[in-house]
């Protein structure tokens, strides 16, 4: 079922995050050298709308969400989840949390001109734009 499939990436996706970023020796049963947000932003689009679905649910049964304005919101963050945008999840004080992942990357040629910007990423929407920095 579903949470078979959750629980087969969820493992994956920390298997490689694990084997990425640790040293031998730092990984052991009280300790990862990754953090959950980042275990699940590896994961595969629609594991992590599930994931997320449920954590909305949570927030969706508060009491702030009657007005018009904030029902927008709602849907405004199921629109997120679905485009891969944003993660939600519950954290260990019963919270529920938004992620963002956020991705830097520097590109320089040899002789050393750099790109500031590649592009955008807007409610789904990507284009390219490349400038200078200054």
């Amino acid at each position: 079922g579903i949470l078979t499939q959750i629980l087969k990436e969820y493992c994956s996706a920390l298997l490689k995050a694990t084997e990425d970023e640790s040293q031998p020796g730092m990984v052991n049963d009280l300790r990862l050298p990754v953090q959950h947000e980042s275990i699940v932003s590896a994961m595969p689009l629609q594991e992590r709308i599930v994931m997320s679905d449920a954590a909305l649910q949570i927030l969706d049964r508060q009491n702030h969400w009657n007005t018009k304005l904030a029902k927008n919101a709602l849907e405004d963050l199921r629109k997120e989840i679905q485009t891969g945008e944003c993660d939600m999840y519950v954290d260990e004080k019963d919270r529920v949390q938004r992620v963002l992942t956020i991705v830097a990357l520097r590109l320089e040629t040899q002789h050393g001109s750099v790109l500031a910007q590649i592009g955008k990423c807007q409610n789904g929407e990507s284009s390219a734009r490349c400038t200078y920095p200054g």
